[in-house]
């Protein structure tokens, strides 16, 4: 109890001075939640995910102090641990694992009056749309009974998009957009409930932007867009993307493309035609499982040299293994680190992720094992997630 005490203190002193901040660098708005008179909390808080900061812009909506549930991992960062401690308490739940100990923390704090707050995502969007949600989200509804707040943030994806490095100055927002009381969903199944959910949290930051006459403005919009990107929608080859400044690149048909205020990319041989990013993310998505499904298994698929390998226990016990080279095959990953350690695990056994902006998660659940990559900024972590996610027979998003 002493720590809410004190969370709940330092979130009063400090949330003007963040929504000062938020303000200033973002045009941000968070809109007051207040609830009808017969609506009663704790609550549980959903929202839609778009960058690192999510939850301390979606705390300024609310007069008291939201609890949020964080991958554990964000705590191996020691700067953003600090700070996420300090002032939203996270709720740590591991990566690819049940943890039943997440679940007690979560009904633990409602049984004492506080509100949770998930991302149900579980990652920031690469694209602006929704990435896809487990299924058990909708059994933590009915698990908790209580009210549950949809909650939208629209134009964070154009103000600073995940694959982006600094800020596209224009307008975001964020507010309640949706009230599900327990009467509502306590016939619902889980399924259902989480239909609802994905319904009420998708956001188009396109029409927002439109409706509000809002601009994007940064010094250099699509610098690293090759980090999420790494296909060429001209000649379809993979990894020859390169951005400076406003333009992305192809190293081997020369296309290139001019990014605006409002996100589309504007091919330079093709006037007056754009291709929205999640257009483009589709694309690469198609090819994408085009590849796999035409390529010899005895030969890889990408390879990133360069990579500092680290074996990671619950993200509080980091071991750097050494630097080292990761290769994708169409049935395996291959993590090899010269003089030190060859990891070869079958893709069957995987699942994988990127944390942060860039940094690549590969877990294995037979072995019980978690691998963090780390390399420069540019190299794209998103094709080994979607080409593992692809091989495993999951619906790549």
């Amino acid at each position: 109890m002493r720590k809410r005490i004190r969370h709940t203190v330092t979130f009063a002193v400090l949330r003007p001075f963040f929504r000062l901040f938020m303000k200033l660098r973002y045009n941000h708005t968070a809109v007051r939640f207040r609830p009808p008179k017969d609506l009663k909390g704790p609550y549980l808080v959903l929202s839609n995910h778009v960058m690192d900061i999510d939850p301390f812009t979606v705390g300024l909506s609310f007069r008291e102090p939201i609890f949020y549930v964080a991958s554990d991992m964000i705590f191996s960062v020691r700067f953003w641990a600090f700070f996420m401690k300090k002032l939203v308490m996270p709720i740590p739940k591991t990566k690819y694992r049940s943890d039943l100990a997440t679940i007690r923390d979560i009904k633990s704090v409602v049984k004492s009056g506080g509100s949770i707050g998930i991302f149900p995502e579980g990652n920031a969007t690469f694209d602006g749309r929704l990435m896809e949600m487990p299924k058990a989200i909708g059994k933590l509804v009915k698990l908790l009974k209580v009210p549950v707040l949809l909650y939208s943030i629209e134009g964070g994806h154009l103000s600073n998009p995940r694959w982006g490095r600094g800020v596209r100055k224009g307008y975001m927002k964020g507010s309640v957009k949706r009230i599900l009381r327990p009467e509502e969903y306590k016939e619902l199944s889980p399924e259902d409930i989480l239909s609802m959910i994905e319904t009420e949290l998708a956001v188009d930051d396109l029409a927002f932007a439109e409706r509000h006459s809002t601009l994007y403005k940064g010094s250099a919009p699509a610098e690293y867009f090759e980090s999420a990107y790494f296909f060429c929608p001209a000649c379809g080859v993979f990894d020859t993307l390169q951005s400076e400044k406003d333009a992305v690149h192809c190293t081997s048909c020369g296309f290139t493309a001019a990014i605006d205020g409002w996100g589309r990319f504007h091919p330079a041989e093709s006037e007056g035609s754009h291709i929205l990013s999640h257009e483009w993310h589709d694309k690469q998505k198609r090819a994408l499982r085009e590849r796999i499904d035409n390529h010899p298994l005895d030969k890889e698929l990408f390879a990133d040299e360069g990579e500092r390998v680290l074996d990671v226990v619950r993200s509080t016990k980091k071991t750097l293994l050494g630097e080292g080279e990761v290769s994708l095959f169409p049935s395996r990953i291959v993590v090899e680190i010269p003089g030190k350690e060859r990891i070869e695990w079958s893709v069957e056994h995987l699942d994988a992720a990127v944390q942060q902006r860039n940094k690549l998660i590969i877990h294995n659940r037979d072995e019980d094992r978690t691998l963090y990559l780390l390399n420069h900024p540019r190299r794209n972590a998103l094709k080994y997630v979607l080409a593992i996610e692809y091989m495993r027979g999951s619906v790549i998003t």
